[in-house]
């Protein structure tokens, strides 16, 4: 299976939470001038029904870029290196913070901007995408079944509202996701979802792999030319 990289903050952090999960701005802009000199980025789209959908095995050279949470950094920082680049790239947001901020509570102490909407109206027209990383970012495995249809629902529908397109994908909070989830995924209208890692992907429990600050040179390239056999060691890694 192709790479499909996932981003949240591109940014920096010492003491706020995310220090770790994000990318400064410097090594995101290296990430993608080399995925551009190396690798053919598609759309998520492309990917997904093109290949995944099809059961079929996409190309060696292609790859996918993705981030988690919406963050606005994904606009002021990410966006302006990819648009450079013209490379397409899909945001999955938590639609309860969008045109707002992340609760400092979950911050650690700091409140984090997310993305607005005209910014999205923006970058739409530059090859990015949106899906939905649930409404409010909760573990769907922890709740009922009417619960995560909510959660599932709010998200699609607000994205709706705000990008005027219907949201084709979503990936799961914390990756986590069972039969229960799967299945609402599905009725709510979404057309295939993505985790982290799995032993056996399906169209609606599709392997991802995190990239954070500590993956540059030699460890970055390592972890997308020999994806297949380092993704289940190296995932969980930071």
């Amino acid at each position: 299976m192709a790479p499909i990289l996932i981003y949240h903050t591109v940014d920096n952090y010492e003491q706020a939470r995310p220090a770790g999960v994000d990318c400064p701005p410097s090594v995101f802009a290296e990430h993608m001038t080399w995925l551009s000199q190396n690798y053919k980025v598609i759309p998520l789209q492309e990917l997904t029904e093109e290949y995944l959908a099809k059961g079929k095995t996409a190309p060696r050279d292609v790859a996918v870029v993705t981030f988690d949470d919406g963050y606005e950094d994904n606009y002021t920082n990410a966006f302006p290196i990819l648009r450079n680049l013209a490379l397409p790239a899909t945001i999955f947001c938590v639609t309860k913070y969008l045109d707002a901020t992340w609760p400092a509570a979950d911050w650690g102490g700091l409140e984090k901007p997310m993305l607005k909407a005209e910014q999205m109206k923006e970058m739409a027209q530059c090859g990015i995408s949106f899906g939905a990383h649930g409404h409010s970012h909760i573990e769907l495995t922890k709740l009922s079944a009417a619960e995560v249809k909510e959660e599932l629902s709010l998200s699609w529908q607000t994205l709706k509202e705000l990008t005027g397109r219907k949201p084709q994908y979503v990936s799961y909070p914390f990756g986590s996701f069972d039969k229960k989830v799967t299945q609402l995924s599905k009725e709510v209208g979404y057309g295939a979802a993505f985790t982290v890692w799995t032993k056996k992907p399906t169209l609606f429990s599709l392997n991802r792999l995190p990239i954070h600050r500590k993956d540059q040179g030699l460890r970055f390239q390592l972890k997308i030319n020999h994806y297949e056999w380092v993704k289940p060691i190296l995932a969980t890694f930071r």
